[in-house]
């Protein structure tokens, strides 16, 4: 450690006297000296007295800088503090902060560098602000006027949450945090790992603590010291300190009936989970039935398992997967790389340069990385995280566009599964999200309605008659001919109301949703969902049509409707007097509406939408995407997508929510 010691006294005087301070101050030896070997970008020296001496650390490490750090760092160390004496006045630009740290590292020739070499001006500060700004933003910024930015150590990307280590060791999470699984607890930690709904991590006493969601003991680990985690879906595996594997957790398909033997990593997927033996050989166990637990032969550095697919990295740097092939997610890229990470469906490679190639996932935005170098990454079920080599964060997601509608001014709104339609007030359609299946490639031409489902959209022309597009695998995208008074796209089809009021249905008779011909007799207002159908009669009468698995189909006694809307399992209808109705599942509240009046209501996925009498908007139901989270201001309409919803203003703008839950935004 001999070698840091000079600039940590050029860093430790800085950091007395820069301001703002760290946001954790450091209380102990080993711990500023892990934060100092982090800033020099010696990550392999964070930790290294912990490991090297155990219960002794703190006390070896004293040993070797007490001398050097006395003067500012005495009061950690039991010590009196003396009074280190600050440069007169405190430098306030980087050229002067530079000469100063270069005096003390001892480079004289190195003084004054940026004077001679641009001139005594604004061209040496700007020279000398632009090499250093993002290396020492987080202990001379304000010396530069901006802000600190955050450093980091790793990152685990989970199903809706990451968790990360900061360089002061203590976790940070983000994202839904629904059954606590982005709210670590205090202390500090070698490592995290991020599961679905839950998050483990070991501490520097090399104990396991988890958080989150307990469902079949997930987030209960065995007592033990270990030095390697990794948490897959619902059950999480680690390496003890002798080579050992344990795994807890769910066990449907003997994903914790982990090989005996010694390991020196392991990587815990959705059912299976795999781990490199101290030859380099890859074992693996739990749910083979895609051939994912039947891992290559050969000799590998690094392993990482996904939904039922692995990658690995042999010691020649090239990668090979196993398992499910569909979408490529087994067809690496060519070249050398150091570590790969899989998650779901897709997996991230990190090159020897630092780079970053993903594949196996038809959504452009999840494998398609930032530019730039990182040391490591996680990939997680929607989004991927990395560390840059300068320790920032780096995270991307899927995105679809499904919450990004175009500008201009409309009259209506649809929203399906993962994308949206509205006609403009010229009638003419626009759509946004995925396109798949060509269900947001509108045809030209007036639309006086719209109605977008799970893979294909249809609209009704000013001569009423109905054209669809997108996915037309069922026929749910080839209407009859004839005059529609409204249209409603379902999952695998459609249904429209007749001007005499009878129900016409086409597509896919999927679960019974209509029969496959619906009720006689006449409808004011239909609504075809996921595997039923329920439509309002004339005089308000309800009738439902299809599955009922859920109660979707079961009509309160006494509920009469002027309007109606089918989510996933369960529906939504405005009363006679304005008051919302709601029937089905309630997991989340989605069939649990507000008081007072509404004008129109929309049943999504697990949440519901509505309009108030005053225009304001009112959601409820699962809201970890922010589905459930409208905008304010005044709306003529709302539709409920899939983790999404979309409204019109009253100044015909369109705006949309949802679909985001941060899991891919970290903290500053």
């Amino acid at each position: 450690m001999r070698h840091i010691r000079v600039l940590i006294v050029a860093l430790a005087a800085a950091l007395a006297f820069a301001s703002p301070a760290l946001a954790q101050w450091p209380t102990a030896c080993v711990a500023l000296n892990d934060i100092v070997e982090a800033h020099l970008g010696n990550h392999g020296n964070v930790g290294i007295y912990q490991r090297a001496f155990g219960d002794g650390a703190e006390a070896a490490c004293q040993s070797d800088h007490r001398d050097d750090v006395r003067a500012v760092f005495a009061w950690a160390f039991d010590g009196e503090a003396a009074d280190p004496v600050a440069p007169t006045p405190w430098p306030s630009t980087c050229v002067v902060l530079n000469d100063i740290v270069e005096a003390h590292l001892g480079k004289d020739f190195n003084v004054q560098i940026y004077q001679r070499t641009f001139g005594a001006g604004p061209a040496a500060e700007s020279a000398c602000q632009r090499d250093h700004r993002e290396d020492v933003r987080d202990l001379f910024a304000w010396a530069f006027g901006g802000a600190p930015a955050s450093r980091w150590l790793s990152v685990s990307a989970g199903g809706d949450h990451s968790c990360g280590i900061r360089v002061d060791g203590t976790v940070a999470c983000w994202g839904n945090s629904d059954n606590g699984q982005a709210a670590p607890p205090p202390g500090t930690f070698t490592s995290v790992t991020t599961g679905y709904a839950y998050s483990c991590g070991i501490r520097t006493d090399g104990l396991v603590a988890c958080w989150g969601s307990n469902y079949d003991g997930r987030a209960t680990p065995p007592p033990g010291q270990f030095v390697r985690i990794s948490a897959g879906f619902g059950h999480t595996c680690g390496i003890r300190t002798d080579g050992s594997l344990a795994c807890w957790g769910v066990n449907t398909t003997g994903q914790t009936r982990s090989p005996s033997g010694v390991f020196t990593a392991v990587s815990s997927g959705t059912n299976h989970g795999c781990a490199l033996r101290r030859d380099g050989r890859i074992a693996c166990w739990g749910d083979n039935s895609s051939g994912a637990a039947t891992p290559p032969s050969g000799t590998f550095v690094d392993i990482s398992v996904g939904l039922d697919h692995g990658c690995g990295v042999r010691q020649s740097g090239a990668l090979a997967c196993w398992g499910s092939n569909e979408n490529d997610r087994a067809t690496p890229p060519h070249g050398r790389f150091t570590s790969v990470t899989s998650r779901n469906r897709h997996t991230c490679g990190l090159r020897p340069d630092g780079s970053v190639a993903c594949w196996g996932s038809p959504a452009e935005s999840l494998v398609t990385p930032p530019a730039g170098a990182f040391r490591s990454l996680s990939a997680g079920w929607g989004h991927t995280c990395g560390v840059r080599t300068d320790g920032r964060l780096a995270c991307w997601r899927f995105d679809d566009g499904r919450a990004t509608p175009p500008s201009g001014a409309f009259t209506a709104v649809s929203a399906g599964r993962s994308h949206a339609c509205g006609i403009r007030v010229n009638g003419a359609v626009a759509c946004w999200g995925s396109n798949a299946n060509g269900q947001a490639a509108p045809p030209p031409g007036a639309f006086t309605s719209i109605s977008a489902g799970r893979g294909h959209t249809c609209g009704i022309r000013p001569d009423s008659t109905i054209d669809c597009w997108g996915l037309n695998k069922d026929g749910q995208a080839t209407p009859p001919p004839g005059a529609f008074t409204s249209v409603n796209a379902g999952r695998n089809f459609t249904c429209g109301i007749r001007p005499d009021g009878t129900v016409t249905c086409w597509g896919r008779d999927w679960g019974g949703a209509f029969l496959p011909r619906p009720p006689i007799g006449a409808f004011a207002a239909l609504s075809a969902g996921r595997t039923a159908t329920c439509g309002a009669r004339p005089d308000g009468a309800v009738e439902c049509w299809g599955s009922d698995s859920y109660g979707q189909s079961t009509v309160p006694d006494g509920v009469n409707l002027v309007s109606l809307s089918i989510g996933w399992r369960h529906v939504c209808g405005i009363r006679l007097d304005g008051t919302v109705a709601c029937w089905g599942t309630d997991y989340f509240g989605e069939s649990s509406p507000p008081p007072g009046a509404f004008r129109s209501v929309s049943a999504g996925w697990f949440h519901s939408c509505g309009v108030r009498s005053g225009g304001e908007l009112a959601c409820w139901g699962r809201n970890d995407r922010g589905e459930s989270t409208p905008p304010p201001g005044a709306f003529t309409s709302v539709s409920s997508g899939v983790e999404f919803a979309c409204g019109v203003r009253a100044d015909a703008a369109l705006r949309c929510w949802g679909f985001d839950n941060g899991s891919a935004t970290p903290p500053p």
